[in-house]
């Protein structure tokens, strides 16, 4: 996240915590406390501890503790099955999987002359004169194997997956952030319509008097935005391939507070 600052950044976040942490709790500084204090050599030495999360190993060993078969040698077992998944693994031809990036969901009710937005874009980039029969409308749309829902998508419930944070050309280096309204198709290409949220200030503004302040500044404003919590009256249209990620949103007072999604893989 900060190249080669990652590990530096993050091992002084938690030396402080580890330090203050009897000013705040009492009686609870327990091993998995002195654990963070090797989170950096983990880092270090291994990456990302998404990477590496305990999850999957203590599955694995309840599946094993099942079927024991009268032993108690585990470690043996360990070795046994490990060595049969990995010939299985080796042995076995893979499927390559392609990135599919398409809208689906086509939307045949819409009235296109409602989104005076779509036609002005058809008329920079097609000559035809029926708009009608060149456009198409969708209510979702696959990019880069990830599925983002519109704000016209009805059956999305309590989901939020129509935020993202997004360019607005394959040149601009400006990251910007909204919802979804829609997805269309114009001429063999594929597009969304974004309505976007204004970046108020860095929100490491309201940290200002936090002792702490010197620590949270710079990772706080890498990983978290602050956003109007009303969108603008500004609405982009970009191409599918420029949305970067979805969006984790929390209302804080009359602002969103929004950061990206950091792993798919993720656990959490």
């Amino acid at each position: 996240m900060f190249g080669d600052k990652t590990q530096a950044i993050a091992d002084k976040l938690f030396e402080q915590y580890y330090k203050h942490h009897r000013i705040f709790y009492s009686n609870i500084q327990n091993y998995v406390l002195h654990l963070h204090r090797h989170f950096g050599t983990q880092y270090r030495n291994y990456g990302s501890l998404a990477n590496i999360g305990c999850f999957h190993q203590e599955d694995q060993i309840g599946h094993i503790s099942k079927n024991i078969h009268g032993s108690n040698y585990y470690s043996d077992l360990i070795v046994h099955y490990y060595s049969i998944d990995f010939y299985l693994h080796t042995q076995i031809s893979h499927t390559e999987y392609k990135t599919i990036s398409k809208p689906i969901d086509l939307n045949v009710d819409i009235i296109i002359y409602d989104y005076p937005i779509i036609i002005q874009h058809h008329n920079k980039i097609c000559t035809c004169l029926n708009p009608l029969t060149c456009i198409s409308i969708y209510r979702r749309c696959v990019i880069h194997n990830r599925m983002f829902h519109s704000l016209i998508y009805n059956k999305r419930g309590k989901s939020n997956s129509y935020f993202i944070s997004y360019n607005k050309s394959a040149n601009d280096c400006i990251k910007y952030f909204g919802r979804i309204i829609l997805f269309f198709s114009c001429i063999n290409r594929n597009y969304a319509i974004v309505q976007r949220h204004i970046q108020n200030q860095n929100i490491s503004y309201l940290f200002r008097t936090s002792p702490y302040f010197f620590l949270l500044e710079k990772p706080l404003d890498k990983c978290f935005i602050l956003l109007s919590k009303e969108p603008s009256d500004l609405f982009d249209v970009i191409n599918i391939n420029h949305v970067i990620k979805h969006c984790i949103t929390f209302e804080f007072q009359q602002q969103l507070i929004v950061t990206e999604v950091s792993a798919y893989h993720e656990h959490d």
